[in-house]
């Protein structure tokens, strides 16, 4: 049985989360639309040294919103 997620759950930002200039810190709320079902969530990243998520999964009670803290880390280059 498939399920589509939009019946679900609402992102915002709905397509990419961006920095502000300057700014390490971005959010992403996570809102689930469902009456009745919960949602579970886990975020990854394809660079997990570059960016911390907090909370990277949990559960969504129905009509709750989570939101989450992405930080981007910088790589110190060690110089050679």
């Amino acid at each position: 049985m498939s399920t589509d997620v939009a019946q679900f759950v609402v992102l915002d930002p709905s397509k990419c989360v961006t920095f502000a200039a300057g700014a390490n810190m971005s959010q992403l709320m996570i809102k689930n639309i469902s009456p009745t079902k919960n949602v579970s969530f886990k975020i990854r990243t394809t660079q997990p040294l570059c960016y911390v998520v907090k909370p990277n999964s949990g559960i969504i009670e129905a009509n709750s919103t989570a939101m989450i803290d992405i930080n981007y880390v910088p790589n110190e280059v060690s110089p050679t």
